[in-house]
């Protein structure tokens, strides 16, 4: 399935990938369809440049929050810097 993303979301991503360095980043695409409507920015349990992990917790909370605004979770995204 392809994603499409609106201009600033892709900015937002850049933003967490650069602030993130030297780490990988990672974080949830919420949407509906094939259209992103939220990115929710994720810790990487790992702090690591070459992987990353999300705790249990915060998969399920990212999963909450889905519902709750009657989305789904449609991608993860996460970056390499090295």
């Amino acid at each position: 399935m392809e994603i499409s993303l609106a201009q600033t979301q892709i900015e937002q991503l850049t933003r967490l990938a650069r602030s993130s360095l030297p780490n990988e980043s990672c974080a949830f695409l919420l949407g509906k369809n094939d259209r992103v409507v939220e990115i929710l920015a994720m810790q990487n349990a790992d702090q690591s440049a070459i992987s990353f992990s999300i705790e249990p917790q915060d998969v399920l909370r990212a999963y909450d929050v889905a519902e709750s605004k009657k989305l789904q979770v449609i991608g993860i995204f996460h970056s390499h810097p090295a």
